[in-house]
């Protein structure tokens, strides 16, 4: 990106690929009525506002980043996608897992990970850490998206029902994962302003 920010206004996939700004100063600032997505790396921040969603993944699936920061300012608007519920008593296919697997279907959900990568064009390595910076004022969004299931081919995103979900049983589905350290709220209620 060379020091410049990437402002979208429309959509970007970045599937296993990688964005980098040399000078390490840019951001991608996804507007109004833009959605970022794919299973690519981001070595820049990245900023939702106005309504810009971002996505993980291949519909669902991994997205990493280099540090992640939740909150405004940030990646604040998330659009979270599941096909299969995954472990259940009464499976009928292969559980889906976090991140969506690999290769081409995915079964899944979708998660943000911070991870502690060097970049392929030499900057220095990332710190895998994640910042919570949301409020009570300043919330990260999640929007819940269901995708037919049980798999969902790379890139595509047919709404319906899930595979594999007992409305009988509890969940746990796991969304955000960080390598390096953690700062913000320490409990959920500091977290929601609760």
């Amino acid at each position: 990106m060379n020091g410049q920010n990437l402002l979208l206004t429309g959509g970007l996939f970045v599937n296993n690929g990688f964005v980098i700004d040399s000078k390490n100063t840019a951001s991608v600032i996804v507007g109004y009525g833009a959605l970022y997505k794919g299973a690519g790396t981001n070595f820049v921040p990245v900023v939702t506002q106005n309504g810009g969603k971002f996505s993980a993944g291949n519909s669902p699936g991994l997205a990493p980043f280099s540090t992640l920061t939740l909150g405004p300012g940030s990646l604040n608007n998330f659009d979270w996608q599941i096909n299969d519920a995954g472990p259940s008593q009464t499976h009928s296919s292969a559980p889906g897992v976090a991140g969506g697997g690999t290769g081409n279907p995915v079964s899944g959900w979708a998660v943000i990970a911070s991870e502690q990568i060097t970049g392929p064009l030499g900057p220095p390595p990332s710190d895998g850490n994640l910042k919570w910076t949301a409020t009570p004022t300043g919330q990260f969004d999640i929007q819940m998206e269901t995708l037919l299931g049980p798999t969902t081919p790379v890139g595509s995103t047919t709404d319906g029902p899930m595979s594999d979900f007992d409305p009988t049983q509890s969940y746990t589905w796991p969304l955000i994962a960080w390598q390096g350290t953690y700062t913000g709220p320490t409990t959920t209620a500091a977290a929601l302003g609760w």
